[in-house]
């Protein structure tokens, strides 16, 4: 989501790498979740219960390109597997768009990765199921960001204080996010299990 001002971004939402300096940039985190694999419920490696990282090199994956949309594919990936000794993936499509991740791993059994709130979306969905693996990579958050030298606008202003209200005030705390996250992971995985046996 952006606001814009006299033709400059005021106000925006995104994933920003936990390392990153944003020069002249005011930020808060609203949101921090881990990245999953994700794989279509008939992927061969949906049924299994536990599944190696040394047979998940050797599949096919549909990644967004190094530093394309923060993080989430090819630098945490590459990063795991470098830790465990393992080379990264041969067979690799990359694409910036989340429906073309969706639409190659439906139809020809890729894996991916995804934050693990856009991968409850697409097993709520049963588009998606997790692959058995623990979530990898840090967490880069998601984070509501502003120019500290430019006024907002006051749709942009009212906007960013209303969300900075909500996580102040405890409608939506840290807290809450980091428990909401974990029971999503959970419900995640029983609802990947689930569809396996179905």
């Amino acid at each position: 989501m952006l606001f814009r001002s006299k033709g400059e971004i005021a106000l925006a939402i995104a994933r920003v790498g936990a390392d990153q300096k944003l020069d002249g940039v005011e930020s808060r985190v609203i949101l921090e979740d881990p990245n999953v694999v994700i794989a279509s419920p008939s992927h061969p490696l949906a049924r299994k219960s536990k599944v190696a990282w040394a047979e998940l090199v050797n599949q096919r994956w549909c990644l967004t390109p190094d530093g394309f949309a923060g993080r989430i594919s090819q630098e945490h990936l590459g990063a795991h597997l470098a830790k465990l000794k393992l080379p990264p993936p041969r067979d690799l499509v990359e694409t910036n768009s989340l429906l073309m991740q969706v639409t190659l791993f439906l139809a020809g059994n890729y894996l991916s990765l995804a934050p693990l709130m856009v991968g409850y979306q697409l097993v709520q969905r049963r588009l998606a199921c997790l692959i058995n693996v623990p979530p990898l990579g840090p967490v880069d958050p998601v984070c509501l960001m502003w120019r500290a030298n430019m006024s907002l606008s006051p749709v942009a202003r009212h906007f960013r204080d209303f969300t900075l209200g909500m996580i102040k005030t405890g409608l939506v705390s840290p807290e809450q996010i980091a428990k909401t996250t974990r029971r999503l992971s959970g419900e995640v995985s029983r609802r990947s299990r689930k569809g396996k046996k179905a």
